[in-house]
């Protein structure tokens, strides 16, 4: 590959991973907030703090969206936060 060729590659290949990076991005959110997309599993030592706090922490889970660098195991990809 030559020069510009090249660059036009590696351009397609983050774009590429940006929508790959927001596809991920929305599953887990429709997971997280709504039990669409997947399995929802729960320990027993999570299980044997009662139908109350598991309907709590269930709550606090879909409505947390403080998501950043920090927290994100997948920032290490380019994201939703830019590439690292």
């Amino acid at each position: 590959m030559q020069g510009s060729e090249q660059e036009r590659y590696v351009n397609v290949e983050v774009e590429a991973s940006e929508r790959r990076s927001e596809l991920i991005k929305r599953l887990n959110d429709a997971l997280r907030c709504c039990g669409i997309g997947g399995h929802v599993m729960m320990t027993s030592g999570i299980r044997s703090l009662g139908s109350q706090a598991v309907l709590e922490l269930g709550n606090q889970i879909a409505a947390y969206d403080t998501f950043s660098e920090d927290n994100d195991p997948y920032v290490s990809d380019v994201s939703a936060y830019g590439s690292k």
